[in-house]
This record gives structure tokens, C-alpha cells and sequence, in this order.
């Protein structure tokens, strides 16, 4: 997948599923982190019985400096209605004058 820190390091965390993974990345670090990559595994057990299925999953963590995918996408459309609405008020303005 693609990252936004190419020099960012690459972690890893094993839990029983992927909810439980996003669920302590949220917890640790809020929205600061992007998830690479999850793979599925088992784990433990004694010649194939009774192994575990658990979910290893590989992420980074967002310096604040780095800017979010997610607000990104909206930020052009918040501004240019901010934009808008500065227009629409001045030409108001102006149409009053005559």
C-alpha cells in the first residue's frame, strides 16, 4: 500500500482480529496511523490442533507535520464554499450601491 512517509519505520501488531488491531491503533495514537498491510495467520497449538486464527497487521505512525488522505479531500471543498460565500457577500455589497 502506499504511504505518505517514505522514511516513516513500518510496525507490526498481532491480535485475534482485525476490529481488536483498529481498536488499539485508535486507542494509542487516534487517526495518526495507516495501516499497510494485514495478514492472517494461526498461531500456537500441537501439530495443527488447536491453532489460533489471529491477525498480524503492519502500520506507520503520522507525524503531525504529515497531512491526513482523509481531510485532505475535504479541505478543497471547504474552502472553495468559503470562497463562494466571500463572493456572493461582496457582490451583494456591490449590487446595494447601485
Amino acid at each position: 500500500m502506499y504511504t505518505e512517509d517514505k522514511g516513516a519505520p513500518v510496525y507490526t501488531l498481532t491480535r485475534r482480529n482485525l476490529k481488536e488491531c483498529k481498536d488499539e491503533l485508535w486507542e494509542r495514537y487516534g487517526e495518526d496511523y495507516q495501516i499497510l498491510s494485514k495478514q492472517q495467520d494461526f498461531k500456537g497449538g500441537f501439530l495443527g490442533f488447536g491453532q489460533k486464527e489471529v491477525v498480524t497487521v503492519s502500520y506507520t505512525v503520522r507525524s503531525r507535520g504529515m497531512p491526513q488522505r482523509s481531510l485532505r479531500k475535504y479541505s478543497f471543498t471547504a474552502n472553495y464554499y468559503t470562497i463562494l460565500l466571500t463572493v456572493m457577500m461582496i457582490f451583494r455589497k456591490i449590487r446595494k450601491k447601485f
